[in-house]
């Protein structure tokens, strides 16, 4: 198998070769040639040499001449056939309106790194549309970016200049995020009970399972399994802008795979979750918020139905993803097992679990630091006896 992001195998004879792109034909077939080695790192280090030689050829020795608009463009070109189309669009937007109109016209040579910590002072400062400053979060997305055009230079054309590998963005802590606590819950729990649908039964499905957004408008009766009482997760549904000039509309609705590998996931159904699904179960593939085949509500109309849904809650200062870290806060102050949640959550590993979306709240702290109340007895009841 060849290494992520690289051409290089080892042979049945022993040997390791590695494969390059030397021309394409005007269909944009390519034409390959191999270069062969005994050791892994021999052949990668061939490799690296004739992938510059080409360069060479086709840009001459002065690639450091070039603005970085082209490496940019060239980057997202090269990205685009390996990403899903959402990313695409993400990798696009950042690029195009936040890279390229502060760092694009700058030539490789000149790219410095003063020049990039003054460009991530500006963001800070006033990178959005109307001059207001961005988060830590949204820079530290901005500058990866960033850093992988940069290793994409690297790579294809040769060391640059200076060190971009070392900058990074000082992270403040991000504003905590509110959850329903448990007046609330019940306050929820009372109304979806007394006000039975769809929509109400798919707001009390995500609080109760920590599905986002997009994978409970993509779902269809076809992936709920009452009986067995387990549900999969196997798309998700959003709304992205559309890049393709001969398109009428700006944006569109589509159906993916969701976030990750890891997204793709079996959760099992609370019984009492399933007892009031059951009257409205249908059976031939209807999305699961309409019950219906070829009528859904997409994300943003979902989000939109929320507020009104809080409203007549008299909730306030609440997002649909609150319901997702609100399950996980609970399922901690529950007693979960804290690998057997992340898989629920379809997180990659359990540090996202534990630092992104469980918020103890003071009454469980306080429960826990009780609890030392039972060891200072034991203490003194083995002191007395």
């Amino acid at each position: 198998m060849p290494r992520r992001g690289e051409n290089i195998y080892k042979r049945k004879d022993g040997r390791w070769e590695g494969r390059f792109i030397v021309s394409r034909s005007i269909s944009g077939k390519a034409k390959y040639k191999s270069v062969y080695a005994s050791s892994y790192s021999e052949v990668k280090r061939k490799l690296g040499e004739c992938k510059k030689e080409i360069t060479l050829n086709i840009y001459g020795h002065q690639y450091n001449e070039y603005p970085f608009s082209l490496f940019c463009k060239e980057w997202l070109n090269a990205h685009k056939k390996y990403v899903k189309e959402s990313s695409y669009i993400k990798y696009y937007n950042v690029v195009t309106l936040h890279i390229v109109p502060y760092l694009g016209k700058i030539k490789l040579k000149y790219m410095t790194t003063q020049c990039v910590y003054c460009y991530i002072q500006e963001l800070l400062a006033k990178g959005s549309k109307k001059g207001e400053g961005l988060s830590t979060k949204t820079v530290s997305d901005i500058l990866s970016v960033f850093k992988n055009i940069m290793k994409y230079i690297e790579y294809h054309y040769g060391d640059v200049c200076f060190d971009f590998h070392q900058i990074t963005v000082k992270q403040h802590n991000e504003v905590k995020m509110r959850i329903l606590n448990h007046q609330e819950m019940r306050r929820l729990y009372t109304y979806i009970l007394e006000n039975q649908n769809l929509i109400n039964l798919g707001i009390l499905l995500a609080l109760s399972t920590g599905i986002r957004i997009g994978e409970l408008c993509a779902m269809r009766w076809d992936d709920i399994h009452l009986n067995e009482g387990e549900l999969y997760v196997m798309w998700t549904m959003q709304r992205i802008q559309t890049k393709d000039t001969l398109s009428q509309t700006k944006t569109k609705v589509i159906m993916t795979m969701p976030k990750s590998e890891c997204s793709i996931r079996k959760i099992p159904i609370p019984q009492y979750l399933i007892s009031l699904l059951k009257p409205f179960e249908c059976h031939h593939n209807e999305y699961f918020l309409t019950g219906k085949n070829q009528q859904y509500i997409e994300p943003r109309c979902l989000e939109y139905k929320f507020k009104t849904f809080m409203n007549i809650n008299h909730i306030e200062n609440i997002h649909f993803h609150t319901l997702r870290h609100t399950f996980a806060t609970q399922c901690i102050e529950l007693g979960f097992d804290v690998k057997c949640l992340s898989e629920i959550l379809g997180h990659a590993n359990v540090n996202i679990t534990l630092n992104k979306y469980v918020h103890p709240t003071f009454d469980l702290k306080r429960e826990n630091m009780n609890k030392f109340n039972q060891f200072i007895n034991v203490k003194n009841n083995v002191t007395m006896s």
